[in-house]
């Protein structure tokens, strides 16, 4: 929770070890305007401590069809 008891992070066991984040960002007018979910961390149980987790994953896939300026050239 931050100042104004909202919440900032949810954290879960994960079925295989570690915990399971979902964070929560909010503007300068208090709105949530972002949220993270299903962080996984393998290094910690969940505790009440605060993490700011890195929001890696893999690299969006191009859609079918779509495969910009350097398809003809392949």
């Amino acid at each position: 929770m931050d100042s104004l008891l909202r919440p900032l992070q949810m954290q879960t066991p994960a079925p295989n070890g570690g915990r399971i984040l979902t964070d929560t960002r909010y503007n300068d007018r208090g709105l949530a305007y972002e949220t993270y979910a299903d962080i996984f961390d393998s290094t910690t149980a969940p505790n009440s401590a605060y993490s700011r987790a890195a929001y890696g994953g893999a690299r969006p896939r191009p859609r079918p069809g779509n495969r910009g300026a350097n398809a003809a050239a392949r």
